[in-house]
């Protein structure tokens, strides 16, 4: 199965949390998510909205592409670049740059435990240092995912 037969099979809409931590492990900000992926012919599609305990929410939309074996995600968006490609069935890598911020790169895990359930660990580095670590836990929810381009 390529990349691009299992991402099309766990796409749908996804909630859960987001927990931004410290090197040393401290929280340093917690908020619910709501992530819409779909998969259309060749091209990726991700809608992800951030819930802040303030009220604030922010939206970000992602696209990517395949290669032409359908095992590497490719991503070049206006803030950042990167592909993912999977360690096996169920784990998936992403390490990406950031294009306003040459010193700063993040990988991206990705471990599907079922069909509807997955976490995600971000590492972010600064300077070539730890910054920061991200532990995304998420469901998949029966909802479609809305139609956008």
């Amino acid at each position: 199965m390529t990349l691009r037969e299992r991402l099309g099979g766990v796409a749908g809409v996804w909630v859960g949390t987001y927990t931004h931590l410290s090197p040393d492990g401290a929280v340093l900000e917690r908020f619910a998510s709501r992530q819409e992926t779909r998969l259309r012919g060749d091209r990726w599609y991700e809608r992800i909205v951030y819930r802040h305990p303030d009220g604030r929410s922010e939206a970000l939309d992602f696209r990517a592409g395949f290669d032409a074996t359908g095992e590497r995600m490719i991503f070049d968006d206006p803030r950042f670049h990167g592909e993912a490609f999977p360690l096996g069935e169920d784990v998936l890598v992403f390490p990406y740059h950031w294009k306003d911020r040459p010193d700063r790169r993040t990988v991206e895990t990705v471990v599907f435990s079922s069909a509807d359930r997955r976490s995600r660990v971000w590492q972010t580095f600064e300077g070539g240092e730890l910054a920061r670590v991200t532990v995304i836990v998420e469901r998949r929810v029966p909802e479609e995912p809305a139609e956008w381009e």
